[in-house]
């Protein structure tokens, strides 16, 4: 039962930190995107 356990966690850990980088490079992408339309408007 443990080691079910810790390999749902050790499963549900790296989901998480797909999730947060994949997050965090949407984030980065919409900023970049967003930044690159202020300048051509500038």
């Amino acid at each position: 039962m443990s080691t079910v356990k810790s390999h749902l966690t050790h499963i549900f850990r790296k989901l998480a930190v797909s999730n947060r980088t994949s997050m965090l490079n949407k984030l980065r992408n919409e900023v970049v995107f967003f930044f690159n339309k202020a300048i051509l408007i500038l």
